[in-house]
């Protein structure tokens, strides 16, 4: 921003080659935004933008505030979770085309770098990129291959490269619950298991479907425990306030929070073909199927 001294000249903005790529991925993300906006329609449509794009500003302010109230309000920040299944979802579909291993991991760090870009650069998603790219890259050269390893590496690379982030809570608040999920769950559900297995020593049976899918909630509900315990004093000192429903709300909402990232990703991929009258109809089948999602994500909220 430059103002000639001598008042000769108006005021002029000069536009700086560094921030071409701001501006060229913000208009991206616009783009999709109203493509999921025309697809879905109605706060439905602005609820899938802000899931799979961090679009969060469409909101309404109802919505933003009957998240809040019921704990789930993270759930709208892009965070680790957004990009693991982002991330999960190309690996998995690489798999299937039977990719080479080298090329998969590299196709997925772009991914995860590409992604960043697009949903703005939060410092969750930061976090959970280069936890990726590390993991990726340690699983090729030998290095440490540890979540944890990954995690400290973020952190002083966060302080170094901005040495206000210390003061960021955001990234606190991201760090504890990673280390909440690395460290901590994992450790108390190994000792809980390893009680349960002395007592059952004696008697090996196999494991019920029921009993399963009993235990599979049970860790659900227990991490989300853990991580809101983790996060109780920090959250309520930086913003005053904190949801006992928190948990519930995390271990009923996530699974739709999947479904609606990979149906979203699906729509965005076959309305490039809406021109064909066989993709035309797919696309407005799952867009249906995202206004129902996010329907029932409005009506637990």
């Amino acid at each position: 921003l430059y103002l000639n001294s001598d008042n000769e000249q108006p005021l002029s903005v000069h536009e700086r080659d560094v921030f071409h790529w701001r501006i060229y991925f913000a208009g991206l993300q616009r783009s999709l935004s109203m493509r999921l906006l025309q697809g879905v329609g109605g706060q439905e449509g602005k609820l899938v933008s802000a899931l799979l794009l961090g679009t969060r500003d469409i909101l309404s302010d109802f919505t933003s505030l009957e998240f809040q109230r019921s704990g789930a309000s993270h759930l709208l920040a892009l965070s680790g979770l957004h990009v693991s299944i982002v991330i999960l979802l190309l690996s998995q579909l690489l798999l299937l085309m039977r990719c080479p291993f080298v090329i998969r991991l590299s196709l997925t760090s772009l991914c995860a770098i590409f992604y960043l870009l697009l949903t703005g650069c939060s410092m969750s998603t930061l976090r959970a990129t280069v936890m990726i790219i590390y993991l990726n890259i340690a699983m090729i050269s030998g290095l440490p291959n540890d979540s944890l390893t990954s995690l400290s590496l973020f952190v002083a690379g966060a302080i170094v490269c901005n040495p206000l982030a210390i003061y960021d809570i955001g990234m606190w608040l991201s760090v504890l619950a990673a280390f909440a999920l690395i460290i901590v769950v994992p450790g108390m559900l190994e000792r809980r298991q390893n009680s349960a297995c002395g007592q059952e020593s004696e008697v090996k049976t196999k494991t019920p479907p029921w009993r399963r899918a009993f235990t599979s909630v049970f860790k659900s509900l227990f991490s989300s425990v853990m991580i809101l315990f983790f996060l109780v004093l920090p959250t309520t000192v930086a913003f005053g306030e904190i949801s006992v429903l928190s948990p519930l709300s995390t271990l009923l909402m996530t699974p739709i929070v999947t479904l609606v990232l990979i149906l979203g990703i699906l729509y965005l991929t076959v309305s490039l073909l809406a021109n064909v009258s066989f993709f035309a109809w797919i696309a407005g089948m799952i867009g249906e199927l995202l206004s129902i999602l996010a329907s029932a994500m409005q009506w637990l909220a």
